[in-house]
């Protein structure tokens, strides 16, 4: 069980394994509890629940959630700092929205081109209003990102160079670069949850390796065995997701308060 805060944003985070889902209730009771206690009240029509089931077939219907005698709304989807989460992790809707805001930049990128804007003071507006938008958590969905998705959000760089006269990151390099500076952090921070999935190779100009389960299911942001070998030599190979599959189904219980 894992209760994650972000300003006035709580998220509950429980993993399920052969149908047991007393732990997971629990923590929510708890949660609600506390709030009740410190003189505080969840939003209950805001409070979302989300199950992500890697099986192909689900055994069990889930329990809806009642907090304060109002039921908790199931939902295959929903928005987490500004990244769109679905139950199957695909994220065309993401790339949809990321795409709306970008192009919506560009207008006022032209305009400062056509107010006559060096093209130094045109590549620092786009890095801090285009760029930061379509990289926004790429570390998490890019790597089982669509190629259609892929190309298109790459046009949107491409539009931004013709528009600056100025050269700028693929979107595959900037990924490259991120996915390996956040290997690199996992490895030093000791209480991360997934430093103990790497392990480093002695004697060897590789910098680790990660030990996965399966293929089908992908634990995004996690660069895998054979990128990270070859990128730690050259840093120039494209990476994707790591295999990884959960043993069961995990629960997410979003409840900003009012």
């Amino acid at each position: 069980m894992k209760v994650i805060k972000f300003a006035n944003d709580t998220t509950v985070i429980g993993l399920i394994t052969g149908g047991e889902k007393t732990s997971y209730r629990t923590e929510v009771a708890g949660l609600v509890a506390w709030c009740l206690e410190n003189n505080l009240s969840l939003n209950t029509d805001k409070t979302k629940e989300m199950i992500i089931d890697p099986r192909r077939k689900r055994k069990e219907q889930h329990t809806p959630i009642y907090i304060s005698e109002t039921e908790v709304e199931m939902v295959k989807m929903f928005k987490f700092l500004r990244t769109y989460i679905s139950e199957d992790f695909i994220w065309s809707h993401n790339t949809q929205q990321l795409l709306r805001r970008s192009w919506q930049r560009l207008y006022f990128l032209r305009r400062l081109r056509k107010f006559g804007m060096s093209t130094e003071i045109l590549s620092n507006f786009y890095r801090c209003t285009v760029e930061s938008v379509i990289t926004n958590s790429i570390t998490v969905w890019h790597g089982s990102c669509t190629v259609q998705d892929k190309k298109a959000l790459q046009r949107v760089i491409k539009t931004a160079q013709f528009i600056c006269g100025a050269a700028f990151q693929s979107l595959q390099d900037i990924y490259n670069t991120r996915v390996i500076r956040r290997a690199h952090n996992i490895i030093r921070d000791n209480i991360h949850p997934q430093h103990n999935l790497f392990t480093l190779l002695p004697l060897s100009s590789v910098s680790w390796v990660f030990h996965g389960v399966s293929s089908r299911w992908a634990m995004p942001g996690t660069p895998p065995q054979g990128d990270v070998q070859e990128a730690s030599e050259t840093d120039a190979r494209a990476t994707s997701t790591v295999p990884f599959r959960c043993g069961g189904a995990a629960a997410l219980l979003r409840a900003p308060p009012r």
